[in-house]
Parts: structure tokens; sequence; C-alpha cells
């Protein structure tokens, strides 16, 4: 009986460090480490250039762009709220194909107006249908395109 009484509280010691551990892990560590874009220094381009580099050779592009800060430019044809509440913000990318830059903005911020030229910076993922830029911030919006 005191052998298996031993052996019920080392499990339940157990389990409970494995608990405290992934608490930590989840709401303190990956807070704290989490990759801040602001601080980075960026590749600036246009969004249709980037569409276009994308859309062409994919393979070259990723290994500029893939998981690299961008500043990207672009006139907005889409916003929008993901499910997490997030505001996203669809650039007019490649004119020659059906590829845009599509951004994620790390916080819930009021949508620009549409076509409106905005600049955003965050991390491209990569091509979907889209270019992807997540965790971006909104840097400069001017509304009047008209005067170019």
């Amino acid at each position: 009986m005191r052998k298996r009484s031993k052996i019920i509280l080392s499990m339940l010691l157990l389990v409970g460090l494995l608990a405290a551990s992934a608490y930590y892990y989840v709401f303190i560590f990956s807070r704290n480490n989490h990759r801040q874009v602001q601080n980075e220094q960026a590749i600036t381009i246009g969004a249709e250039m980037l569409a276009s580099q994308f859309s062409a050779d994919e393979a070259p592009a990723n290994a500029r762009y893939l998981d690299k800060a961008l500043t990207v430019e672009g006139i907005l044809l889409e916003a929008g709220v993901n499910n997490e509440g997030k505001t996203t913000l669809l650039l007019q990318g490649d004119t020659s194909s059906i590829t845009h830059v599509f951004c994620t903005l790390i916080s819930e911020t009021p949508a620009p107006p549409r076509l409106s030229e905005v600049t955003v910076k965050g991390i491209c993922t990569g091509l979907l249908s889209d270019v992807i830029v997540v965790d971006a911030l909104l840097i400069k919006t001017t509304t009047d395109t008209t005067s170019k």
C-alpha cells in the first residue's frame, strides 16, 4: 500500500510539473519572445513588384523574401477583419495576373479608405494565391491617389 501511494504521488507531481511547464511556455515565454517586426531592418518593395516576382518564379522570390521583414507600399483594394479580429488589407499586386499582397495587421487597427496608398511593415510568409504578409504594422496612409 505504501509503495502504491508513492507511485501515485510521483505521477501527480509529474502531471503538475508538465502542466506548469506548458502554462509557462504558452502564456509567458512565447509572449515575451515573439518576433518584433517594428525593430527589424526591412526590405522596401512595392506591392506590384513583390507580387510580380512571386508570380514569375516563386523559388527565387522565396529565397529573397520568405521569413524576412518587408516594408510594402501599395494601393488598398480591400480591407476586412479575420476570425481573430485582426485587420486584413489586400494591396493591389501584379496587374498581369490575379496575384495581390494580403497583409494581416498585428492588432485591431481601423482600416484606411479603399484605394488609399498604404505602407505596411510585416513578415513575408510566401505565396498562396496572394503573397502573404503577417504580423504587419500600418506605417503610412495617403488617401489621395490622384495627385500622382
